[in-house]
């Protein structure tokens, strides 16, 4: 099983995108306050953990969790920083 330690330890990260029609808000979260309040041997899996997160901005439950690793952030804002859209 892998779990929130897991992540921590490879830099990987979990983002939350609710799912809420209005409000649509994402965010990265915070896998060391996860791991303090759930344990970091607490799965990682979405259906595990997300009866224990809600959207910070509309407070739904109804959210995705969707795992990411940090070098992939990382190149993903690198380039959005070299676009002429994004710099």
């Amino acid at each position: 099983m892998t779990t929130i330690g897991t992540l921590i330890d490879y830099h990987y990260s979990l983002n939350l995108r609710c799912c809420a029609e209005a409000c649509n808000h994402q965010e990265r979260l915070d896998l060391a306050e996860l791991a303090s309040k759930l344990g970091r041997s607490h799965s990682c899996l979405a259906q595990d953990i997300s009866a224990h997160i809600q959207c910070a901005k509309c407070h739904s439950s109804h959210v995705n969790v969707i795992l990411s690793s940090e070098a992939l952030n990382r190149a993903e804002e690198a380039a959005l920083k070299s676009s002429p859209e994004g710099g």
